[in-house]
């Protein structure tokens, strides 16, 4: 990839989403820029680009702009030869592919303490930016289809894949 194409990832620390994007750049092997932006809008650095787009990661490839963490994903993987697009699964590794992004991708979320969940968030964004957060994602979050799992249910979800 051309150095003016290098993958650029606007993201923060503590996401989730973030994290499946910068273990698939490393995973590829792909040099990237990172830039680090706030947890919570407004992100300046994003906003003069795409008009207070609110999610996070976005990966940037030159000119070009991925809002989507799984689109962002086949897109790296048409650059390295590490990374399989999702339209080039088998239907067994689709199947697998979508239980690990949709039942235990939040498995693992669910099964997190919330007292360390939380202490990691107070730590990076202090008090009032806690409450900001948690009342911007509960919000967010309102009228979700997400299916919320009990710890005991997220470990056994996550057990059966091992």
């Amino acid at each position: 990839m051309p150095e003016s194409q290098t993958p650029i990832l606007y993201h923060y620390p503590v996401s989730p989403y973030s994290e499946k994007l910068r273990l698939a750049l490393g995973m590829a092997g792909i040099q990237w820029g990172s830039v680090t932006v706030p947890s919570l809008p407004p992100r300046p650095v994003l906003d003069a680009f795409l008009a207070g787009y609110r999610r996070i990661p976005v990966l940037q490839i030159g000119a070009h702009f991925y809002c989507d963490s799984a689109l962002a994903f086949d897109v790296l993987a048409e650059v390295s030869d590490r990374l399989t697009p999702a339209r080039r699964l088998s239907a067994t590794e689709e199947s697998l592919r979508q239980h690990a992004e949709e039942r235990i991708f939040f498995a693992v979320i669910a099964a997190a303490s919330p007292i360390s969940v939380l202490r990691l968030l107070a730590q990076d964004l202090g008090p009032f930016g806690l409450f900001r957060f948690l009342k911007d994602r509960s919000l967010m979050m309102k009228g979700s289809t997400i299916e919320k799992l009990s710890r005991r249910d997220a470990d056994s979800a996550q057990l059966k894949i091992l």
